[in-house]
């Protein structure tokens, strides 16, 4: 029925025509594509994960028919469509799930005191065990005479504390995992200069910042696919 109505619009009008048909909306244009419109948009809903998001979608699939996409706007946002527009041509937004408290920013982690070091370790990235060493690191050394290192530009060993007095081998680049997107999804493992100065500071410096941040995205993506594939019309966008 659906394609018979749009055949017959196509042959009587030269311009974009309105077509109702059980009670959906359609634009049909002069070239034959046409889109499904929407009179009624719903309220925007927000998440702050990715979890949310999902759930959501699997809501509104359950109660409709219409054709669902996702985007991936970044990585710290993606947002749920109907694969349509609204009467004045614009997208029609069902829900947006962004993550911006969890994200590390890669780009400044530089000149850091030991609390703020581990502060940023704690909460922006993910446990493993080099994270766990450089937290050691940071919470032995309190003053300039409580370590010593060797530095040839590709290691750096440092002797911390005079109750531990134990040597710890930082090899550089060394890899850690910061929380880069939603935190439901496996982080991607990033290569980190490590380097300790001789004020005790701390930095943590990378190369990879635009990579890092692409290889994020399609972790996301695999995610919602593989969580979103029991409804059969839906896409998920980079």
């Amino acid at each position: 029925m659906l394609k018979e109505g749009l055949e017959f619009l196509l042959n009587q009008y030269k311009k974009p025509q309105a077509l109702k048909i059980n009670d959906r909306h359609f634009m049909v244009k002069p070239d034959g594509s046409y889109e499904m419109l929407f009179h009624d948009q719903p309220e925007t809903q927000y998440f702050s994960t990715l979890d949310g998001i999902i759930a959501y979608t699997k809501m509104f699939a359950s109660k409709s028919s219409v054709p669902l996409y996702i985007k991936i706007q970044d990585n710290k946002r993606v947002s749920l469509h109907p694969q349509g527009h609204n009467k004045d041509s614009e997208i029609v937004t069902l829900a947006v799930s962004e993550c911006h408290d969890y994200i590390c920013d890669i780009k400044h982690l530089k000149n850091m005191d030991s609390e703020e070091f581990i502060v940023a370790l704690l909460s922006k990235f993910k446990c493993t065990p080099m994270r766990d060493t450089l937290m050691q690191v940071a919470a032995s050394v309190k003053k300039e005479d409580e370590f010593k290192k060797s530095d040839d530009g590709v290691s750096q060993s440092t002797v911390v504390g005079h109750a531990i007095k134990s040597e710890v081998e930082i090899k550089n680049p060394t890899d850690l995992r910061p929380i880069l997107t939603f935190p439901e999804v496996e982080q991607p493992i990033i290569p980190f200069i490590f380097r300790i100065s001789d004020s005790i500071t701390y930095s943590l410096i990378t190369g990879d910042t635009s990579q890092a941040l692409f290889r994020s995205l399609g972790v996301v993506q695999s995610y919602l696919i593989e969580n979103l594939k029991d409804i059969k019309d839906i896409k998920v966008f980079i």
